[in-house]
């Protein structure tokens, strides 16, 4: 749905030489007052294993809302929940001690987590849910996510951990997320390992261009009252839409 225009202004913005130019004593000036966000631009072209960590580690500043519009997202979890304190009233000293060793084992799993999230070594759809837990207003829409065994479990997954979900019913290729109104992250890769590593694309990470990503979040906003609430009220029929095969 990204219209020409939007396409021109995204490379005009990236080969830019004020992009490149050293900061003056004035930019900085600037930044240090607030007047002009610092800016950067990350490309990542896969395959490169650093793609996803990169988008997680992204997810995981967020503050206060991440925007999402995405053909396709790995589901992967390794997230572990707090056990609860365990419960010995009435039991045996044998059934203690088996409580006991059981409650150990699933407390030094959930620390092992929490150390993962804290260097920032956990998948995109456990950065989602870490961003929820802690507050994070999380909105999604999937391309078709209402259709087909694969998307379905996506969906569902999605939506069981927070995720404002909403579904196009028409083929959405869009590949782009807005987090905290201030950081944008677009280009052709899906978030999926095979986006990452194996196909060939590309993916930007854009900070300090409110005027482009204002563009991204009137083009999320369009798409959003356009789609459909998760799950649908009916069982969807074969509308004729398609992909590219691009899928995960």
């Amino acid at each position: 749905m990204i219209h020409r225009s939007m396409i021109a202004l995204l490379f005009g913005f990236l080969f830019a030489i004020p992009v490149l130019a050293p900061e003056t004593g004035e930019d900085k000036d600037k930044e240090k007052e607030g007047r002009r966000p610092r800016r950067s631009i990350t490309l990542f072209l896969t395959p490169d294993p650093k793609l996803l960590p990169a988008i997680s580690a992204e997810i995981q500043k967020a503050k206060k809302t991440i925007d999402v519009a995405m053909y396709s997202l790995s589901i992967e979890t390794i997230r572990v929940a707090k056990p609860a304190e365990p419960k010995l009233e009435g039991k045996s000293d044998a059934e203690k001690e088996s409580v006991r060793k059981a409650y150990a084992e699933d407390l030094d799993k959930y620390e092992a987590y929490r150390e993962r999230v804290e260097e920032g070594r956990i998948s995109i759809y456990d950065a989602l849910a870490e961003a929820i837990a802690r507050g994070v207003k999380v909105r999604l829409i999937f391309n078709q996510g209402h259709k087909g065994e694969w998307k379905v479990f996506q969906s569902e997954q999605l939506q069981a951990i927070g995720v404002e979900l909403r579904y196009t019913t028409r083929t959405m290729h869009e590949k782009f997320g807005i987090i905290d109104g201030k950081v944008l992250l677009t280009g052709s890769a899906n978030w999926s390992q095979s986006a990452a590593n194996i196909y060939a694309e590309s993916a930007f990470v854009f900070r300090g261009y409110p005027e482009l990503l204002g563009k991204f979040q009137e083009e999320f906003d369009l798409i959003w009252a356009r789609s459909a609430a998760y799950p649908p009220k009916e069982k969807p029929a074969d509308d004729g839409a398609g992909g590219d095969g691009d899928g995960e």
